[in-house]
């Protein structure tokens, strides 16, 4: 969980969004924390967020600290998705409390009692694309990567297809189902013959390389497993999910399998 909070992606796009959001609330950040650009500076920000609104005076702080240190976090991308969550938190805010009242359109022309909601919508469209981690990479563990039903899941059909979407695709057989249990197999409390022979085969070094390098994949970018089992509960990937449980890094496969 730490990891994501902290890791941004490689994308120009978002680069430009958070670049830009970032620029735009500075000075507003900054008139309430430092009096710059003309603004009431903390006491003044603070009193009026206390005093004129009635927000308490730890959230009224916490306001003032999302749009200076996070506009601050946006321009250098650090802590983006915490800077984007509390800029988010201060539109809603604004919108309940001020905003709501006054309508859809900004006070282009004057005739309004004051500023509608708009452009908070664009703010919050914008933090929520910071905020949310989108799929980059699908790693493909069916030992035969093929479907008569669908062939829309087809190898190559369903790479062209993710590559039209900026997906990533990565066939990894080496993690996949269809193994034989051995004659002397320690997995004996396995009933299911095919879980059985998966568990063996879990125990190879070929399948501890395949593993590795499907950790290292998950770590460079957000990662789907694609197995060919309509449940999870019927697939191998439960097992694979839970290999080494109790550590951390690789548990997390358990919330990203499909």
């Amino acid at each position: 969980m730490i990891k994501k909070i902290f890791q941004t992606e490689d994308d120009t796009a978002l680069l430009i969004l958070r670049l830009l959001l970032g620029i735009v609330f500075f000075p507003h950040g900054m008139q309430k924390a430092f009096g710059w650009f003309g603004g009431p500076g903390f006491g003044g920000a603070m009193e009026s967020f206390t005093v004129k609104m009635g927000i308490p005076a730890f959230f009224a702080f916490l306001a003032v600290l999302a749009e200076s240190a996070g506009s601050l976090g946006l321009i250098t991308g650090f802590l983006t998705r915490i800077a984007a969550f509390g800029i988010t938190c201060n539109m809603v805010v604004a919108v309940a409390m001020i905003h709501w009242k006054n309508g859809f359109f900004m006070n282009w022309f004057g005739k309004q009692k004051g500023e509608g909601y708009e452009y908070h919508i664009l703010v919050v469209a914008i933090t929520l694309a910071l905020m949310i981690k989108g799929i980059k990479k699908v790693v493909d563990v069916r030992t035969i990567p093929k479907s008569r039903h669908n062939p829309q899941f087809n190898e190559d059909t369903l790479r062209e297809s993710l590559k039209a979407v900026k997906i990533g695709y990565l066939h990894m057989k080496g993690l996949g189902g269809l193994r034989h249990a051995r004659k002397d197999s320690p997995n004996t409390a396995w009933r299911n013959a095919s879980f059985r022979g998966f568990a063996d085969y879990m125990q190879t070094a070929e399948f501890e390389e395949d593993l590795e390098r499907l950790v290292k994949t998950a770590e460079k970018r957000a990662t789907v497993i694609m197995c060919a089992e309509a449940g999870i509960q019927n697939s191998s990937n439960t097992l694979n999910s839970r290999l080494h449980g109790n550590d951390g890094e690789r548990s997390t496969f358990e919330e990203n399998a499909l």
